[in-house]
């Protein structure tokens, strides 16, 4: 009899362990669905209206409009957004289009010639965390007065036209950002 019940208090240990790593798994994946969702990652990076960060060196960046798109060559959405970010900027060339990752910039280099981006990388370890990325391929749009116009997340080519029509029109006179939505 005694052998019963050692065995109950086993199998019972070992039904409760099991328990717990289904329980925790669950838990793990409620997070995750809950973190990727489109309304929460609307939240992530700077607020809109702030001052953008510097990028890069300080001369890096012309004046004007930009569309900072960060990514990594290891990143999968970021491999298959690339000839979409290639196309984005060749459609607005008044835009200043850059790809930003959080590497050295000879990695950037590298990254560049393997995602065969016709874009500016522009290789800066500090860049995602001012900017408060946590998941790419994320994009900004930076308005002429160096202020975040719109920002989200980019995993799809539409993405990044649907991105650009979200910057709001700030004054009377079109800006680089108005003349890249009607083609003027």
């Amino acid at each position: 009899m005694e052998g019963v019940w050692l065995v109950s208090y086993v199998a019972l240990w070992a039904l409760v362990l099991f328990e717990a790593m289904v329980i925790s798994l669950l838990v793990r994946e409620l997070g995750m669905r809950l973190l990727s969702t489109a309304a929460s990652r609307m939240n992530d990076g700077i607020q809109l209206g702030k001052r953008a960060p510097l990028v890069g060196t300080a001369d890096a960046l012309p004046e004007g409009s930009r569309f900072l798109i960060f990514g990594s060559a290891r990143c999968g959405p970021c491999r298959t957004l690339a000839p979409d970010i290639n196309r984005f900027a060749r459609k607005h060339p008044e835009l200043g289009v850059y790809f930003v990752t959080s590497e050295s910039q000879d990695s950037a280099d590298l990254t560049a010639r393997e995602l065969q981006l016709l874009v500016p990388v522009i290789g800066d370890r500090r860049a995602a965390d001012e900017y408060e990325v946590r998941a790419t391929p994320f994009a900004f749009v930076i308005d002429e007065a160096g202020l975040v116009a719109a920002k989200g997340l980019v995993s799809q080519g539409p993405a990044l036209e649907w991105l650009l029509r979200q910057a709001p029109q700030r004054n009377t006179e079109p800006t680089r950002i108005q003349a890249s939505l009607t083609g003027k």
